[in-house]
């Protein structure tokens, strides 16, 4: 009769184990996991920005969602003799005045950080900085 109480006994304590092991599993199992995707912000949304280079070239931020922003950039051609533009599309994270813009050519990624206070964005492109204003 003994060794059928060791028994029950080692078997109760390997079922708890188990359960507890398996409740744990599971809970985890079904956690909300952090999102992958960026946060999407509206702050930006519907503003544009300019930065103007001494020389007259230009550049102007369109945001025109919570992840998407349309970059143009006007340059004088010397070889045609007039002004021209390109407009690229990048997407960008913005969060407590904090922006971070990724834009990729060829697929090489970009990467741009700065911060945005009131009218003024400022951008630090590798030591590159440029203060867009409002506009």
């Amino acid at each position: 009769m003994l060794k059928s109480n060791v028994f029950a006994s080692f078997f109760q304590k390997f079922a708890a184990v188990i359960l507890v092991a398996t409740v744990t599993f599971l809970f985890a199992a079904c956690s909300k996991d952090k999102p992958t995707e960026p946060e999407v912000s509206s702050a930006l949304v519907g503003t544009r920005w300019e930065w103007t280079d001494p020389s007259g070239e230009s550049q102007t931020l369109n945001f025109i969602s919570g992840t998407e922003v349309l970059i143009t950039t006007y340059s004088y051609d010397e070889w045609d003799e007039k002004w021209s533009s390109v407009t690229t599309s990048a997407t960008y994270t913005y969060n407590n005045g904090n922006i971070t813009i990724r834009q990729s050519f060829f697929g090489v990624v970009f990467v741009v950080t700065g911060s945005v206070s009131e009218n003024k964005m400022t951008l630090n492109d590798d030591g590159d900085i440029r203060v867009y204003t409002k506009i």
